[in-house]
């Protein structure tokens, strides 16, 4: 079971309330022109040591499928759900708990944060976002960027592959590219994206990859880790 900084979590909350999360305009756009729409999905957690951590990471995914989690007002509080996930075998959750494992040693979920850059989903399998939801989640309400203020991480994974770079400059404040690249995962090719992002002044080391389904987990693993382990 992972334990939560949940000072931490609620601040993240309140951020959601003041921002409107479900209610605002640009939810009420999406719902209104987006069939399958789940409600707003939260942060998946934050580990009670995360902010004293070596490496204070964040992983930030696409976003959830379905509806997981409770309701809290107009959103799902998935942490719950979260916990129960950070278990099991599938590679967006086990890949990432083996990097954690890499860095961490045990109980490695307490020293991370894991969030998803999008909100809500319209797909139980597979990432069907449009570009209006993209849009309205990353550029408009600016959700994931409140997150990584609240967050100050050190160092960021993306998950998100390519179909996300655009909205990137709606997140970060200024971006100096490092190096961009597809990198070999066992037989098959990744792209591997390596940029300092800035917000507010505080830098970030940020790596963005492709999903890790269907590629190598050892090699998968052992590549994002060094890379984490490799920044000052």
């Amino acid at each position: 079971m992972i334990r939560h900084d949940e000072s931490l979590e609620d601040k993240i909350f309140n951020m959601y309330e003041k921002l409107g999360i479900g209610n605002d305009d640009a939810c009420l756009n999406c719902r209104n022109t987006t069939q399958n729409l789940s409600r707003p999905v939260s942060f998946w957690f934050v580990g009670d040591k995360y902010c004293f951590s070596k490496y204070k990471l964040l992983f930030i995914g696409k976003n959830a499928r379905g509806n997981p989690g409770v309701a809290r007002n107009s959103y799902l509080d998935s942490r719950g759900r979260a916990d129960e996930l950070w278990e099991v075998s599938w590679p967006y959750w086990s890949y990432t708990r083996s990097i954690s494992d890499e860095l961490y040693g045990s109980d490695s979920g307490d020293y991370i944060a894991y969030t998803n850059i999008m909100k809500c989903n319209n797909s139980d399998t597979v990432d069907t976002t449009s570009n209006l939801m993209k849009d309205n989640c990353i550029s408009r309400m600016q959700i994931i960027k409140e997150e990584i203020k609240l967050l100050k991480p050190t160092n960021i994974v993306f998950l998100t592959s390519w179909e996300y770079d655009e909205y990137f400059t709606s997140i970060f404040d200024e971006m100096i590219s490092i190096k961009s690249e597809n990198v070999a995962i066992g037989k098959k090719k990744m792209p591997w994206w390596e940029f300092t992002g800035t917000i507010e002044s505080s830098q970030i080391n940020v790596l963005r990859i492709g999903h890790p389904e269907r590629k190598n987990k050892v090699v998968y693993v052992s590549e994002v880790s060094n890379w984490v382990k490799n920044q000052k």
